[in-house]
């Protein structure tokens, strides 16, 4: 089902450690960002089945090109690739999908006790829990991949999500040094989200808190001023991303700090949360009263031929909730096979 929206969602858990993508997976750090905000916006329409999707998709999506993801890099010529099942793991694109089922995401935080002593803390989160790809032996670049996402991340798109613009993330990403704009991006809907949760529109930072952010390698202050200046103009230049920004003057010399402002706009995806919290914890609530376990609920969920009639039901009454519009079997039928269709307002 064609799915219109510009909104998507991030899970907070990732969009406040950004930086730990690069630190796992290096080199494919970017396609693996773009990769979590490309398929949480896909079970938007997928949330009953595999989420399915070509390059194309991907590239559509995200601004990233086929040449760019489709090419084998010297990393998997033949003798350094990892073959699975038969199948070669050579182009850019396949070997990130295999290192996110293979790598957890990993965060990191420090902390210095009360006592001075040093602590740390590791998390971790997966991304993908399955992934099939069909392709045609003779012409492997009609590849359909299926994936399902962990039951961690499932959990932050219901529950613990910061709304994200997909089409201001993409063409923020256009030309050198896209993917950093992207993070700063994320960073931003995270700042904008944080903000009007406390009903307020402006924050005032240091410059040099931007500068690493962004990912800015500027030294001299006039040049951290110059390059800070110059994203937010292009964010705004290239987006419909709301934000107004300027340069305040600190009590030492040289000392800048920006303030920065999210012209409030109402919160557009409140009824369609709903829905979707709704919707999952009935399921789930039905999942483990019925088979006495926690354990399976998402393999449940996506199979489409588990528990028709009940899904049907709990699709139907979570539907009429947000929507006042009663959704006929037929219909319900079709969302659950064929994708989800949340009405926009």
């Amino acid at each position: 089902m064609q799915n219109n929206t510009k909104l998507s969602r991030i899970d907070r858990a990732i969009a406040d450690n950004i930086p730990d993508i690069s630190l796992n997976f290096k080199e494919n750090a970017g396609i693996v960002q773009d990769f979590i905000v490309f398929v949480l916006h896909q079970i938007q329409i997928d949330l009953f089945g595999y989420a399915t999707f070509r390059l194309s998709d991907f590239c559509r999506a995200t601004g990233r090109t086929r040449a760019s993801l489709s090419y084998v890099s010297e990393r998997f010529q033949e003798g350094k690739e990892t073959v699975l099942a038969g199948y070669r793991f050579q182009t850019v694109f396949d070997f990130a999908l295999l290192e996110m089922m293979r790598k957890n995401l990993i965060f990191q935080k420090a902390y210095t006790t009360l006592e001075g002593n040093k602590e740390i803390q590791l998390e971790s989160i997966r991304i993908l829990s399955d992934l099939r790809i069909t392709y045609d032996p003779q012409n492997k670049k009609a590849k359909i991949y299926q994936v399902y996402i962990s039951p961690e991340l499932l959990n932050g798109f219901v529950k613990r999500y910061y709304t994200l613009d997909l089409q201001a993330y993409r063409r923020v990403g256009k030309g050198r040094n896209g993917d950093e704009r992207k993070s700063f991006m994320i960073y931003l809907f995270r700042l904008r989200h944080i903000l009007w949760s406390k009903k307020t529109t402006s924050t005032t930072l240091a410059l040099d808190q931007l500068v690493e952010v962004a990912g800015i390698r500027a030294k001299i202050p006039k040049h951290k001023k110059l390059a800070v200046k110059r994203l937010f103009s292009t964010i705004r230049d290239r987006t419909d991303f709301k934000l107004d920004f300027e340069f305040i003057n600190g009590r030492t010399p040289y000392r800048y700090y920006v303030k920065i402002t999210f012209p409030y706009t109402p919160f557009p995806m409140r009824e369609e949360h709903i829905f979707y919290s709704d919707l999952l914890g009935s399921l789930k609530a039905f999942y483990e009263k019925r088979y006495q376990k926690e354990d399976g609920f998402q393999e449940w969920l996506n199979d489409s031929a588990l528990g028709l009639d009940v899904k049907i039901y709990h699709l139907k009454r979570c539907f009429y909730r947000r929507t006042a519009k009663e959704l006929s079997d037929v219909e319900s039928l079709n969302m659950i096979k064929f994708g989800l269709d949340f009405p926009e307002r």
